[in-house]
């Protein structure tokens, strides 16, 4: 209920290419130190297949143990203004550039940063055998990704590259004891703003928008403000970075407790409670409207259990490896082929608590049909609970004496066993229940059929 309502696809990107940019790094390193040690041989053996090969694999071994930290130093090239990306909060000096290149962009090459091509770089093929084609080509789709590239062709050299610049600053000010934070967007004078300020507090805005929608909706949530924390939860997820199935329980709670309120206001069975707060209410009352009986409000629409049906129709089951898709929320959220998500389970006792028995016990046999809910325990407990409540109710409701027929008395004894069976498998399954009042309530139900 509490996790980040974000999926994780940019920062999966944002990893994927840095990943990309250090094997870049790591290939020309190994180029370089490769080149180095050819020109130390004779001519004649600069081109050997088989001795190219294990020096190569040398150099890998080499480069995975760590060096010395007197062997890290770097060496700075002595280029002519080096930091002239800082032209860039001066106005004047990006007036003239700009100038000077016509408002034309350079485009970004080897040729303008004056770089020289090792003997195996990726962008070069090199003349090994068959066996180096497979690397060559994957060194090849690695170096024509753009910002890879971008990134290779400046560290290669020894430069840094500047932060992206965020023009958006965060600021918080105290005014009559309350903190309030501001947002300050410069779109045209980034010289007249704090660059430390941009730099140490990049915002995309997204993410802060969702951000501080997730704060509100947690927020109006604890105050038990539903109706605020409903328009809330409406607009956060429609955002399409929001994994949804990571904040449903929130918006079930806030459908319960909004068709809560309708009860009271509109429903004459709690006429005594009319104009009352529901903070002051309690659990009590919470819990006698989960257990009304369906037929006293059959004319309410349920939306909470409408949402529950829309959760486990659109967001099925893959079974495939899921665990890679950066898109696809955690298992014991979204569910696998071993876990059942919660929000099946969630709708099978909604429909438990409003005496929906019928419709309870068509989706358990409908469920069970297949993994992973016939390998869960829960399932075959619920199946048995149902099977108990709809045992208790004939028998409540049976008049002693006309009684049962045998067709029906038979039925119930096959329900009993039906019960006894799911809960004995429930166990195996690992699942814990309170099995003594469980036994308790099955023994009354056979001395109840042995009487009739």
């Amino acid at each position: 209920m509490f996790e980040t309502p974000t999926r994780n696809t940019e920062l999966f990107r944002g990893l994927n290419k840095h990943k990309k940019a250090e094997k870049l790094l790591a290939l020309y390193t190994e180029a370089k130190q490769l080149n180095d040690k050819l020109n130390e041989l004779p001519k004649s053996q600069q081109h050997d297949p088989k001795l190219r090969r294990s020096l190569r694999s040398r150099i890998k071994n080499d480069n995975t143990i760590h060096a010395k930290p007197e062997e890290t130093y770097e060496v700075w090239p002595t280029v002519e203004n080096l930091n002239v990306a800082l032209d860039q909060f001066d106005p004047n000096k990006r007036k003239m550039n700009e100038k000077e290149s016509g408002g034309k962009k350079i485009k970004l090459s080897r040729s303008n940063l004056n770089i020289e091509t090792p003997i195996d770089t990726p962008s070069v093929s090199g003349n090994d055998d068959s066996s180096d084609d497979d690397d060559d080509a994957e060194d090849q789709a690695l170096y024509e990704t753009p910002w890879s590239k971008a990134q290779f062709l400046i560290r290669s050299q020894g430069l840094e590259i500047l932060p992206n610049i965020n023009p958006i600053s965060i600021s918080h000010s105290k005014l009559e004891d309350t903190d309030h934070t501001t947002i300050s967007i410069s779109h045209s004078k980034l010289e007249d703003t704090d660059h430390t300020t941009i730099f140490t507090n990049q915002v995309n805005f997204t993410t802060y928008h969702i951000s501080l929608l997730s704060k509100l909706l947690h927020l109006n949530v604890l105050r038990q403000n539903w109706k605020l924390a409903y328009r809330i939860f409406g607009l956060l997820i429609r955002c399409k970075k929001v994994n949804i199935r990571g904040i449903w329980p929130l918006g079930l709670e806030i459908l319960i407790r909004l068709r809560e309120e309708h009860e009271l206001e509109h429903n004459p069975l709690f006429e005594d409670y009319a104009g009352i707060d529901m903070k002051e209410l309690g659990p009590s009352t919470s819990l006698k409207l989960h257990t009304l009986d369906k037929d006293q409000y059959s004319s309410l629409i349920f939306r909470d259990e409408k949402f529950l049906e829309w959760l486990s129709s659109y967001f099925i089951i893959q079974f495939s490896q899921s665990y890679k898709k950066c898109t696809v929320a955690p298992a014991w959220t979204s569910g696998s082929r071993t876990h059942a998500p919660m929000y099946i389970t969630s709708l099978v006792w909604q429909m438990i608590f409003r005496n929906d028995l019928k419709r309870a016990s068509n989706k358990l046999e409908e469920l069970m049909l297949e993994p992973p809910y016939n390998n869960e325990g829960i399932f075959y407990y619920l199946a048995a609970l149902v099977k108990q409540l709809e045992v208790s109710k004939v028998l409540g409701s049976l008049d002693e004496e006309k009684g049962l027929s045998r067709d029906d008395k038979h039925q119930m004894s096959k329900n009993v066993s039906f019960i006894e069976k799911n809960l004995e498998k429930a166990k195996v399954l690992g699942f814990e229940y309170p099995e003594t009042m469980i036994n308790v309530e099955i023994n009354i139900l056979k001395r109840k059929l042995a009487s009739i």
